[in-house]
Formats: C-alpha cells, sequence, structure tokens
C-alpha cells in the first residue's frame, strides 16, 4: 500500500489536552481505515495536495491549516490557527507503514490545550472520539497507533515547562 505521492508526504497531527493536573484527558480518535485500522491515535491527518498521484507533492495548505481542518473533520472541535502550539517534527523513514522506496511521511506535531473538555463527535476518517486519562495514556495502558505515543509525550513535557 503506497502513498499518494512521490518521496515525501506532509501530514499534520493535534494532540489535545484538557484540564489540570491529574485530571488531565487527553483526545484520541479509533481509525476508521488502514493502517491501524480500530486502533486509538491522535486527530490528524495529510496536508491537501494540489498535484495529482505518483508526482512530487506540492502543498495546498500549510500544515496548521491541515490541523486545524483535520481536528474539525474528525473529532467536530473548531479551533483557530493561533489556538494550536507546534510541538515538533517527525520525519523518520518507516513511521508509516504505507511508505515504499523513498516514501515517507513528515509530520508537524501541535499541542491544543484547553481547561474543558470541548464536546466530541466522530467524523470522517474517525470511527469513534473519547476522551482518555492523560497519565494513563502516558504510560502505555492505552496503544496508540503510529509514533503518537512520541508526540502525546512531547506535548505532555511542552506544558510542564510553560
Amino acid at each position: 500500500m503506497a502513498l499518494w505521492h512521490l518521496g515525501d508526504n506532509f501530514a499534520s497531527d493535534i494532540v489535545v489536552i484538557a484540564g489540570v493536573d491529574r485530571e488531565q484527558k487527553l483526545l484520541l480518535i479509533r481509525r476508521k481505515h488502514a493502517p491501524f485500522k480500530d486502533c486509538w491515535a491522535l486527530p490528524g491527518g495529510f496536508v491537501n495536495s494540489l498535484t495529482p498521484p505518483n508526482t512530487i507533492f506540492e502543498a495546498a495548505e500549510t500544515h496548521v491549516q491541515a490541523a486545524v481542518r483535520e481536528l474539525q473533520e474528525e473529532t467536530g472541535i473548531v479551533v483557530q490557527e493561533v489556538d494550536l502550539k507546534f510541538i515538533n517534527v517527525y520525519d523518520a523513514f518507516g513511521r508509516d507503514p504505507r511508505a515504499e522506496g523513498n516514501q515517507r511521511v513528515v509530520t508537524e506535531a501541535f499541542l491544543y490545550n484547553t481547561l474543558s473538555l470541548p464536546q466530541i463527535q466522530a467524523g470522517d476518517d474517525a470511527a469513534d472520539a473519547q476522551w482518555f486519562n492523560l497519565d494513563e495514556v502516558v504510560v502505555g495502558k492505552v496503544a496508540l497507533a503510529f509514533d503518537h505515543i512520541d508526540m502525546v509525550r512531547c506535548a505532555q513535557h511542552f506544558l510542564a515547562v510553560i
């Protein structure tokens, strides 16, 4: 199963953390499609492209625009670009099993932090959306798709230092 574009394909993932201290919750979606069908993951997805399949990627939106769009499509949460904080880039070859040959998925991860738990409703590529105890996810009680646990831990560290 190859990716859409030759070479690098670009995506955005969003770590949504609500609440404070030991009461912090993490928003996860259950994936509707392969890879990792039925597994828990962060909301996110591919940056829209201007180019057809089997060509080099040309962006039609920025990573943060894709993050805002994907969060709304998959969970119903509406945020503004300024509400998201960049946390890291994930670009290791092999982080997405769909990649073949010289393909890879380069993801920019963002954090959306809020005190209240927004209403959520699964949509688009999400079969379900639920709030989980952040501490339980971080210690591995909930398995996550891809390298999303790394993004969650990075976001948790980011929150601890601000």
